[in-house]
C-alpha cells in the first residue's frame, strides 16, 4: 500500500534532534490516522547524523545527496 502522506527532512548535521524529532513526527502522523513515510535527505552531515537514522525503529527512507 502506498503511503498517503510523505515527509521529507533535509539533514545536515542533526545528530541532537535527530530522535526527538523521528519520536514527534510518528506520534503526529499515527494520532492523524494516515498512512505515511518519513524521508530523511542526509546532505553531506560529517557528524554521526547517518548512523543514528540508521537506527530509527520504523522503516524510513535514507537519501544521500
Amino acid at each position: 500500500m502506498l503511503p498517503k502522506l510523505s515527509v521529507v527532512l533535509p539533514v545536515f548535521n542533526e545528530d541532537q534532534t535527530i530522535f526527538p524529532l523521528y519520536e514527534r513526527l510518528t506520534t503526529v502522523m499515527r494520532d492523524a490516522g494516515h498512512t505515511y513515510e518519513l524521508i530523511f535527505v542526509n546532505d553531506g552531515s560529517v557528524d554521526n547524523s547517518l548512523p543514528l537514522l540508521k537506527k530509527l525503529p520504523l522503516r524510513i527512507r535514507i537519501l544521500r545527496s
